[in-house]
């Protein structure tokens, strides 16, 4: 009785950038960002990619998983800060590449909870419409904003997608709803 997703798919750039490459870059050091942070590399994008070609790939791993051709999407939802053009919004480039020319697309920008908004939308679509079919995408291409010399922020940021196609089943327990909210009093803390 409710919105289940029905395939995933995800994508990371290949070119890997460690922590031992930024210490080439900035006063820092393996043990330094692991003990902070956790991590210890990070996929960045190289020259011919950006949000758009993250988002194209994982899309079509998640349309092959769930066995859904890209022509039975009618939304596609990206979530994304980092897209390379303002217009035409990178769902739309990413509908393009698909061939999912029966689809209105949009993006949104909510940061690091984009794909959590956007999965919140595509349920309201699917509620709406049970024949609906929506592709949720959260896409950045982080390293193209970044400061390389600041080491507080290019230590934490990579580049991927992750995409989910969702519909409804019935009978299926499914998505069971979210709670979201903002606090735009802390945008300071860490902005663009």
């Amino acid at each position: 009785m409710g919105t289940v997703i029905l395939g995933t798919g995800s994508y990371l750039p290949q070119k890997i950038v460690t922590n031992d490459d930024l210490a080439r870059l900035v006063d820092t050091s393996d043990e330094w960002i692991r003990t902070r942070t956790g991590i210890s590399a990070r996929h960045v994008c190289g020259q011919d990619e950006q949000a758009c070609t993250l988002a194209t790939a994982a899309a079509r791993r998640a349309l092959d998983a769930a066995g859904v051709a890209a022509e039975e999407i009618g939304v596609i939802i990206v979530a994304t800060m980092t897209s390379h053009t303002l217009m035409p919004s990178t769902a739309c480039l990413v509908q393009k590449d698909l061939g999912a020319g029966n689809a209105f697309a949009y993006d949104i920008n909510a940061a690091c909870s984009g794909f959590l908004y956007a999965l919140d939308l595509g349920d309201k679509y699917v509620h709406a419409d049970h024949s609906l079919k929506v592709l949720v995408i959260g896409t950045e291409n982080m390293s193209s904003r970044l400061d390389w010399s600041d080491r507080n922020t290019c230590i934490l940021f990579g580049d991927g997608a992750g995409a989910a196609v969702i519909g409804y089943r019935e009978g299926k327990p499914g998505y069971l709803g979210s709670k979201l909210h903002s606090d735009g009093r802390l945008w300071d803390l860490l902005y663009m």
